[in-house]
């Protein structure tokens, strides 16, 4: 029996790992703690959970494995000559061996066709030549930049954003409900550390409401990939907001899937060429623009950053949405 579920074990084991690298993250709000793993209301992913379950597989083995010899042996040595549980002893014994062997087996297995699948961890690691790519200290190319980043997970894509020399605001007219002001460098930072990101309200400027949520979506990770990606093709600009600050009641920032960008340059002309960067890389056609104030620059009708706002007032910076990614 324990050679059955061992066998079964190490199968789920192998299973769980080749569909670590293909499964997208998806987040989840436990409502119950799992001992040992996480607390009740923590919010995961996929891949953290499919690395808990490996992490319990392998320690069921091993203590199962342990327990089973620790019985075969006080069976033998209590046998006193009785042939019949000695034999029963060292079957057991053989057994909880035998697991051992095919979960260090299906591990090893693992281990030749890619190290990277063993890992507690199912993100992927920068290597120093990828950081060459990501940081400017080699020549770009643009493919195969790209390529890494979409290995990346959401954590090292805003590790990878804060270190890439993007600028990154850090002062915010709302606070948390610590007195801390909550910009695109504290969301950034919250998502680095694998934390959601602290989200604000439509009154937390003008009333002094406290940002107190806690979100985060898959589509966050996609909005961050064409940030980066941006960055390498060259564009400059600055991050001025993500799910902090002042926006209109339902604010699709206050879910974690919009960011307002200003570019380096001062020529509106140019902005059109972010507009559409952004939307090629996923930014939802409809809802990317330049504005001012919640109102979007447009001429003779059309959303234009050359353009000016229904107020006749000139765009200020780039709304990017990401909602339906």
């Amino acid at each position: 029996m324990f050679r059955k579920n061992a066998f079964r074990i190490s199968i789920l084991t192998l299973v769980l790992f080749l569909a670590g690298d293909v499964v997208m993250a998806a987040d989840y709000k436990l409502l119950e703690s799992i001992p040992g793993f996480f607390n009740s209301g923590d919010v995961v992913d996929l891949p953290q959970l499919l690395s808990a379950i490996y992490k319990f597989g392998i320690w069921t083995v091993g203590i199962a494995a342990m327990f089973m010899i620790v019985i075969g042996g006080f069976m033998y040595v209590s046998s006193a000559g009785n042939t019949s549980t000695a034999g029963s002893a060292k079957n057991i014994i053989t057994d909880a061996l035998i697991g051992l062997v095919v979960a260090m087996a299906a591990y090893l297995f693992l281990y030749v066709i890619n190290p990277d699948l063993v890992k507690t961890s199912l993100m992927t690691e920068v290597s120093p030549s990828v950081e060459a790519y990501l940081y400017g200290r080699g020549t770009p190319s643009n493919e195969e930049t790209k390529k890494i980043i979409e290995q990346l997970g959401v954590n090292d894509l805003a590790d990878e954003i804060l270190k890439s020399g993007i600028s990154v605001s850090g002062s915010g007219d709302c606070k948390d409900a610590g007195g801390n002001a909550v910009t695109p460098r504290s969301n950034l930072e919250e998502l680095k550390a694998g934390k959601p990101m602290t989200a604000c309200n439509s009154s937390c400027k003008t009333s002094g409401t406290p940002c107190t949520q806690k979100i985060f979506a898959s589509g966050t990770r996609t909005m961050l990939k064409a940030i980066l990606e941006s960055h390498q093709e060259g564009k400059k600009f600055t991050i001025t907001s993500i799910a902090g600050g002042q926006h209109t009641g339902k604010s699709i920032h206050y879910s974690g899937l919009a960011a307002d960008i200003v570019p380096a340059s001062s020529n509106l002309s140019q902005w059109n060429d972010y507009v559409a960067g952004f939307i090629s890389k996923s930014a939802f056609p409809s809802q990317t623009f330049c504005d001012k104030n919640g109102y979007v620059a447009k001429k003779n009708g059309v959303f234009d950053c050359t353009g000016t706002t229904k107020n006749g007032e000139t765009a200020n910076h780039i709304h990017i949405d990401f909602r339906n990614s």
